[in-house]
């Protein structure tokens, strides 16, 4: 959910300077029903 993500965002900027976040990677808990192909399946993984 936006909020979610919004918390995540606000906690990572609320950490102390010494802490280095190289990249954020947030993905949904359940992937979507239907099953995709090539390359449109790694979003969703």
């Amino acid at each position: 959910m936006p909020k979610e993500v919004g918390k995540a965002i606000i906690n990572i900027i609320e950490l102390p300077k010494k802490v280095y976040i190289p990249y954020l990677d947030i993905r949904p808990l359940k992937p979507l029903k239907e099953e995709k192909k090539g390359i449109e399946r790694l979003q969703y993984v």
